[in-house]
């Protein structure tokens, strides 16, 4: 990145799905988007910059844990999402509502929300245990796999349930965290 390629601001994004989203939100010929490889690299690129005083270049990464971890920010040019990832932040917003107006059946969603609890709400609830999963797993500082953990494995598509013993039970206790579960004998 060097201001002879480019005068305007650069925003420096994890991915190429970070930049499949923030792209056609930023202004052309303004803001270039780079690719950072991944949240280390783009917290290490910021550092990098502050450290040359370079302007006009600003980090955003994914929440993950930090916020859990009480990790302070670490440069006023890294922006962190407000919730863990970005699938969050939109799970939050009005897109959520307007994904669901134009893909969702509208008898079925209503059929669904006079049941005192919101599609929103329902989502949180069944996603509520693998994030705890994640949570586990990061503090204990292990390597879970959760691609093998995929959520579409415990949801039962009949229903709209998440079946989360079925989740536990998947996780190798032995091999993949350090602690297995201990159950309390009275």
């Amino acid at each position: 990145m060097t201001r002879q390629a480019h005068k305007g601001s650069f925003l420096v994004l994890e991915g190429p799905d970070d930049s499949r989203f923030w792209g056609p939100r930023v202004p052309v010929g303004q803001c270039e988007i780079v690719v950072g490889g991944g949240k280390p690299a783009v917290v290490g690129a910021i550092h990098r910059l502050d450290r040359q005083s370079f302007q006009g270049a600003v980090g955003l990464v994914d929440d993950d844990c930090d916020r859990l971890q009480n990790r302070p920010p670490l440069s006023p040019n890294l922006v962190h999402t407000d919730v863990r990832d970005l699938e969050g932040v939109l799970l939050r917003s009005s897109a959520f509502l307007k994904v669901l107006a134009e893909y969702g059946d509208e008898a079925k969603i209503k059929r669904f929300e006079a049941g005192g609890e919101t599609i929103r709400d329902a989502l949180l609830k069944r996603a509520l245990p693998l994030g705890r999963l994640r949570w586990l797993s990061y503090k204990l500082g292990t390597d879970l796999n959760f691609k093998r953990l995929n959520p579409a494995r415990f949801m039962d598509e009949s229903t709209w349930t998440f079946n989360e013993q079925a989740l536990l039970d998947a996780v190798d206790w032995q091999n993949e965290l350090p602690l297995q579960p201990q159950l309390q004998v009275a």
